[in-house]
This record gives structure tokens, sequence and C-alpha cells, in this order.
């Protein structure tokens, strides 16, 4: 039963990944900020810029190559795919997952949110310093030193191995 509910959940992720970018290239806000008169450069940096990437010549490339070498960006359909390609950049899911890694362990560890006390002066220093770390260690937390190996969560002895396998199966 579960696999045709992960499949059912596959088939719905893949459908929505593929109506998802033309609806939001057609809507006037993404219009005003990504003109149709843009050209395929333009719209190629602008989009990469919005995303706080720097894409290599061969993802700008690609992005650029999605409107057939035409003179304006006007066309749907490539403006979606082209907004496709800069979400899937591996660069921003990188930058994404850390964002998203550093945030969790303030909720799911300190419990509490980033800016709220004891942070000085409630401004995100303590997300942000945690945040360049992981990055600095291009993604690795184990080399961040932001999860110990000697956590009880990564203790691989029998006892703890099979504790984890049944939490697993529970979870």
């Amino acid at each position: 039963m579960s696999s045709s509910i992960e499949s059912a959940g596959s088939r719905r992720s893949k459908v929505t990944s593929r109506l998802l970018p033309p609806s939001l290239c057609s809507r006037s806000r993404f219009v005003s900020a990504y003109p149709t008169s843009m050209s395929s450069e333009q719209f190629a940096d602008a989009l990469f810029a919005n995303a706080g990437v720097t894409p290599s010549a061969s993802d700008r490339s690609a992005v650029i190559n999605e409107f057939s070498f035409s003179a304006t960006t006007n066309d749907v359909a490539a403006r979606a795919r082209a907004l496709r390609r800069v979400a899937e950049n591996s660069t921003l899911a990188q930058q994404e997952f850390n964002r998203a890694f550093v945030l969790m362990q303030y909720f799911g560890y300190l419990r509490r949110n980033p800016n709220d006390a004891p942070e000085a002066g409630l401004n995100f220093a303590g997300y942000n310093f945690w945040l360049n770390k992981l990055n600095s260690f291009n993604g690795n937390f184990a080399q961040a030193e932001m999860v110990k190996p000697s956590s009880p969560l990564l203790n691989t002895d029998d006892d703890s191995s099979r504790e984890n396998e049944q939490c697993a199966q529970l979870c």
C-alpha cells in the first residue's frame, strides 16, 4: 500500500513541477519583475541574481538556450523551462539545503526562532554565523562540527543501530 501512495505522490510531484513554472511565468508580478522585452541573457542573469547564484558558463548557456536565440523572452514555455533550470541548479539547491538545515537546528535542537532571545540584537547574527560556518565546509555539517560524532544520534553500536531501525519503522 505504501508503494502506491509513494508512486501517487511522486506522480503528483512530477505533474506539479511541470505545471507550476508556466503558471508562475504568466503572473503579472513575475512579468513585471522579468519583462518579456528582456533578452535571453538579461533574463538568465536576472533569474540567477535573484536566486543568489553565480552560474557556471554551461548553466547560464543552458538557460539562455531555452529561448532558441530569439530576440525577446516572450515565449512563456521557454521562460518556464528557464525558470525550472535555475530552480533546479545544484548550487541553489545546496544553498537552500544549508539554510533549511541551520533553521531546522534552531527549531528542533534549540527550540526557538533564530532571532529570539538570547540572540544579541535579535538580528540573526547567530543564524548567519552557523550558516556561514556550514557554507565554509561545503554543507558538510559533521566537518563543520554542527553534529558531533559522539552524539547518541550518530552512535553506531549494535543497540543504537537496532533502536534507530525500530524508530525508522515507527516514524
